[in-house]
């Protein structure tokens, strides 16, 4: 992507892009083993685990690349009805994923980067 290309994109344009959507899966996927693996150790320790914000998405099979796109895009555009908790969360979720994608937008172009 060339320099100009790059600084003239807004947010909108980022969450278009396939950077975006693959590092956006890659979060989640983490996310999901994470909260996984925290289900089995309660289940081992056989204790009821904690409630968590991802649960919902989890339950409700909103936990998709497009469907947190759309989410993220309302949090940011401040049009979400969603409780304040479950903002927090997709907002969280989406700075990781858009942060990783930029970071890799800025790697070919030194000039970029902080200094």
């Amino acid at each position: 992507m060339e320099i100009e290309e790059l600084k003239a994109m807004t947010v909108a344009d980022v969450l278009k892009t396939d950077e975006w959507k693959k590092h956006l899966e890659g979060v989640i996927h983490k996310l999901e083993l994470m909260r996984m693996k925290a289900l089995e150790q309660a289940r081992k320790a056989d204790s009821k685990p904690i409630r968590m914000p991802i649960d919902h998405f989890i339950e409700n099979d909103l936990l998709t690349a497009d469907k947190v796109t759309e989410m993220y895009l309302a949090v940011l555009e401040k049009r979400s009805d969603m409780p304040a908790i479950q903002r927090m969360f997709i907002m969280e979720l989406g700075m990781a994923a858009f942060n990783e994608t930029m970071r890799d937008f800025v790697k070919d172009h030194p000039e970029l980067k902080k200094k």
